[in-house]
């Protein structure tokens, strides 16, 4: 297992991950990051969870409308080319088959 050393916020992590995990976790980290900046001086006076906290609300706000965004591209598609919007829902589903059991979501 490796470890990586993340900033968030301004405040510094140590976090294990799989090992060829490093360049991904701190890529997400560098995400988050910059959503704990957003809050501006606010967040260097908030608690670490309070911090945490407010990064993923707002990380899971950009991203329900990231999933709106893509059920509306997926029904437009699936109108205009059921079989091109087949295809895509396979690879999906291969994708998604293929992804280690821990960060599966069916």
């Amino acid at each position: 297992m490796a470890e990586v050393d993340l900033e968030i916020g301004g405040r510094s992590f140590r976090v294990g991950c799989e090992d060829g995990q490093e360049a991904r976790l701190r890529a997400v980290a560098g995400l988050l990051d910059g959503y704990a900046r957003q809050l501006g001086p606010a967040a260097g006076e908030l608690s670490e969870s309070r911090l945490m906290l407010m990064t993923a609300l707002m990380c899971g706000d950009a991203l329900s409308d990231e999933q709106a965004r893509n059920r509306t591209l997926d029904a437009a598609l699936t109108e205009k080319n059921p079989e091109a919007a087949r295809q895509i829902a396979c690879s999906r589903l291969s994708t998604e088959l293929n992804e280690p059991e821990s960060r599966r979501t069916i």
